[in-house]
């Protein structure tokens, strides 16, 4: 993770509107995102912050605050590349840039998102922002979420809680079983179009999310080069319980997935405890 520069601007803007296509929200050019092509002007000369992620040299995230008022900064520009979501960047991105701000001496964070971006919602709800009212935006209905800021890492109450449910979560897993799950295309899916162009993939990559949320879902994505087969990490009490919980993926009734194999996944590296908690 890094601070924006001049020379990342191309990609800003690629990102930008990428990942925003992609969740069905984009409005086109407009001067509603003149902030994208003037970053240093918006950001870094406006008491704010601008920072870009990177993984193994592929530019992944970003996100963005600038100074609203003495007190109040707002978030911005929070994008991850679809092909990355689900791996912890926006949070790593989102904490650091609430690190920075409440430095800067600000009080309150504020930020929108609209009712498409599911994913982006539960992000800012996990850390404590809370909505406060809702408006419509170029015909796109939009959510105003506001979040107070302590003066320590856990000043602020829900941040807390976030941070003990994650302990909890990370202790479950470690006594849980592991599960290599194969899951192949279904006989509805459309072979003539991409994963993320399925017949309600917003509601299923929201179920994923959520499953990763929960600490059920450890690792998972396509094998391969094409969108054949896809293999999940699961951490569970039982083959039923994982039969169970992947009934509820909307994917499932819909005949564009199915559960090709279950098997148990025994961890040989680290088995000797050395890296466990509390070891």
């Amino acid at each position: 993770m890094r601070r924006y520069k001049p020379a990342d601007l191309e990609a800003v803007e690629y990102l930008h509107v990428y990942a925003i296509q992609q969740a069905g929200a984009y409005l086109g050019r407009g001067a509603w995102d003149d902030d994208v092509y003037a970053i240093e002007e918006a950001y870094l000369n406006n008491q704010g912050e601008f920072l870009i992620g990177e993984w193994d040299g592929v530019f992944v995230a970003m996100g963005a605050f600038h100074r609203t008022s003495p007190e109040r900064a707002e978030i911005k520009r929070m994008r991850v590349h679809p092909d990355y979501q689900g791996r912890g960047f926006g949070q790593l991105i989102l904490s650091e840039l609430e690190g920075r701000a409440r430095a800067m001496g600000y009080k309150t964070l504020h930020l929108d998102t609209s009712v498409l971006q599911v994913p982006a919602q539960k992000l800012y709800e996990k850390n404590g922002f809370r909505e406060i009212s809702r408006d419509m935006y170029q015909n796109l209905e939009v959510i105003l979420y506001e979040k107070q800021l302590g003066c320590g890492v856990f000043a602020n109450h829900s941040s807390f809680e976030a941070l003990l449910q994650d302990k909890e979560m990370l202790m479950s897993q470690w006594s849980a079983t592991y599960y290599a799950v194969l899951r192949e295309r279904g006989e509805n899916w459309d072979a003539r179009l991409p994963m993320r162009q399925q017949e309600q993939w917003e509601e299923h990559a929201a179920f994923m999310d959520a499953l990763a949320d929960d600490g059920f879902v450890i690792l998972g994505g396509p094998l391969g080069d094409g969108e054949e087969k896809f293999l999940l990490i699961i951490a569970a009490d039982s083959e039923q319980a994982i039969e169970v919980r992947l009934a509820d993926d909307p994917w499932t009734p819909l005949r564009l997935l199915r559960t090709a194999s279950v098997e148990r996944w025994e961890i040989l590296l680290g088995a000797d405890g050395s890296d466990r908690p509390g070891a």
